[in-house]
């Protein structure tokens, strides 16, 4: 599923050049392929990486895949996309446009933040939906009827009508990740620094679970039964019950971002320490893959073979042995949040653009 904590997403210029920002400050890491052009333009690594410093980024669209990650599309126009849910077929789409940064988060406008946007037609043509909120995240039901989406310093929304009206529920928080069961009817979110919340009804009431905690992601099985949650500067949680009881997994890494194939047993994790980690045994034990992702955003195909999540050099990376193995492709990019369908067939992918 789908997860962020907002606000701090490494900004890829090009070249491989990448900064990202830590305790207020933009900090540069330069690339083995930003090494190499300096070599070959015969200047130093320092100047050439001040240089690149005033590339704009890349700017902020969706791009969609039906090869499996082969080949890829650009759709819709710059914007500061956070968060992306697909169906189970791939057809229907639901993203959203989390705006500029308002001034409660640092940003210099007093933002309402941006709409929800759906395709009925895997990503080709866009729609925008009900009104502007500061988005944060989102999930779908395996028709894409039925959605679930978090804000920031806002409440939880649920519709169930593919997005075309919204209903608020619990409190004010910041939301920062969600996840459904495929008929949509068990529901499970996390607001960052409170505990975890429930549903059994498609979202009309929601029950706490847990503790106070960081949490920065969560993921469902296709049934609502298995869960998995990570915190911040911690380890992974599960549950087998639809989150009435949690484990801490102590052999687990610390990531960001989690899929869960349908059975719930085959999860992926990438890490802000940017690394990918695979489990096949619904998070007890984990094994480290030989890539590096951003931290930000990772899917899962249903079977748990086809796997996407953004590389540190600004591509996206795709997995099609669950994680074994990974390559890149796509263009270079602030990648944000992905989505796959069930078969493993249709992939979606979003950016964030430099704001306007």
């Amino acid at each position: 599923m789908n997860q962020h904590k907002p606000r701090n997403k490494p900004l890829i210029l090009s070249a491989g050049i990448t900064l990202k920002h830590r305790s207020n400050r933009w900090v540069m890491k330069q690339s083995a392929i930003a090494l190499i052009l300096s070599w070959a333009l015969g200047i130093s690594s320092t100047a050439f990486g001040q240089a690149m410093r005033f590339v704009p980024p890349p700017p902020g669209l969706i791009y969609t895949s039906s090869d499996s990650g082969k080949t890829w599309f650009p759709h819709e126009t710059n914007r500061q996309w956070i968060a992306v849910a697909s169906s189970a077929d791939g057809r229907k789409l639901v993203a959203a446009d989390q705006g500029p940064r308002d001034r409660r988060n640092g940003g210099a406008h007093d933002s309402g933040g941006s709409r929800i946007y759906t395709s009925t037609d895997s990503g080709a043509t866009w729609a925008p939906q009900w009104t502007n909120k500061s988005w944060n995240c989102i999930a779908s039901s395996a028709d894409g009827n039925r959605l679930v989406a978090g804000t920031f310093a806002d409440r939880l929304y649920t519709s169930a009508d593919a997005g075309a009206t919204w209903t608020p529920h619990e409190a004010v928080l910041n939301w920062v990740s969600v996840a459904s069961s495929a008929d949509g009817r068990r529901l499970v979110a996390v607001p960052f620094g409170h505990q975890i919340y429930t549903s059994s009804d498609f979202g009309a009431t929601w029950t706490k679970h847990d503790s106070n905690r960081l949490w920065v992601a969560v993921a469902s099985s296709a049934d609502g039964s298995k869960l998995v949650a990570a915190v911040q500067s911690d380890k992974i949680y599960t549950s087998t019950n639809s989150g009435e009881t949690w484990t801490r997994q102590e052999k687990s890494p610390d990531c960001h971002a989690l899929a869960s194939c349908a059975d719930g047993n085959k999860i992926v994790a990438v890490g802000l320490t940017e690394q990918i980690f695979t489990s096949a045994d619904s998070g007890i034990a984990w094994t480290l893959r030989p890539s590096h992702a951003s931290g930000f955003g990772v899917a899962a195909s249903a079977d748990g073979t086809t796997l996407a999540t953004g590389s540190v050099m600004g591509s996206i990376l795709i997995s099609w042995d669950s994680g074994a193995s990974w390559i890149p492709c796509c263009t270079n990019a602030n990648w944000t949040s992905f989505a796959i369908s069930s078969d493993g067939t249709k992939l979606v992918a979003v950016a964030s653009g430099p704001e306007q």
